[in-house]
C-alpha cells in the first residue's frame, strides 16, 4: 500500500458507497410504490449491487485474459463464487417495515466503521472502508488489485408479491395435524 493505491482504494470505496446508497434509495422508492398501489398482499423488494459487469477501462492491465477473468469473478460467465450471488451488497425491505439505515447496510451498525482487516492499519485508518469491501476482499476471491480501479456498478432490483386467497383462519389446511398424518 502506497499513497497511489490508497487513493485508488479510497476512490473505489466512495464510488461503492454512492452506488449502494443509490440502490437502497431505489429499493425504498419501488417498494413504497408497490405498497401504495392498492393491492393487498405481502410485498418484498430486494436490491443487489454488483461490481460493474464491464471490465474497468481505467485498469492498467487491458488484456483479453484479464477481461475474461473479470467476467468469471463477477459472475458474467458462470457462478464462480456462490457468495457473490447477491452481489457485493444487498438490501431488502418487506411490507411496511422500517428500512435499515445506510450505515447498517454499509458497516453493519449505525456508526461509521472501518473494515480494513488485512490492510496496513496506519495507512487505511481514516478510510471508513465498508463491510462489502471486506467481504469482496476476504471472502469472495477478489484481490485488492481487482478492486482498485472499479468505479462502475450494476444494480438489480426485484419486487415480489405473495398473495394468500384464504382469509386468516379460514385456510382449509389449518385443521390438519401434519405430524399425525391426518392428510
Amino acid at each position: 500500500m502506497d499513497e497511489n493505491y490508497k487513493s485508488l482504494l479510497s476512490d473505489f470505496n466512495e464510488a461503492f458507497i454512492a452506488h449502494a446508497t443509490e440502490m437502497r434509495k431505489r429499493v425504498i422508492e419501488l417498494h413504497n410504490a408497490s405498497i401504495n398501489c392498492g393491492i393487498e398482499c405481502d410485498i418484498e423488494t430486494t436490491g443487489k449491487c454488483f461490481l460493474g459487469y464491464k471490465y474497468s477501462s481505467i485498469h492498467p492491465v487491458q488484456t483479453m485474459r484479464a477481461k475474461k477473468i473479470w467476467n468469471i469473478l463477477n459472475g458474467s460467465y458462470d457462478e464462480f463464487m456462490p457468495l457473490y450471488y447477491n452481489g457485493a451488497c444487498s438490501f431488502s425491505i418487506s411490507n411496511n417495515e422500517k428500512p435499515e439505515s445506510v450505515n447498517q447496510m454499509l458497516y453493519l451498525n449505525d456508526a461509521l466503521d472501518n473494515w480494513n482487516e488485512m490492510l496496513d492499519k496506519e495507512m487505511t485508518k481514516d478510510m471508513h472502508l465498508v463491510y462489502p469491501f471486506h467481504t469482496l476482499f476476504t471472502d469472495m476471491d477478489f484481490s485488492i488489485y481487482d478492486l482498485l480501479w472499479v468505479r462502475d456498478f450494476n444494480i438489480e432490483i426485484t419486487t415480489e408479491s405473495d398473495y394468500d386467497s384464504y382469509p386468516e383462519g379460514n385456510n382449509k389446511y389449518d385443521d390438519i395435524d401434519w405430524n399425525k398424518g391426518d392428510y
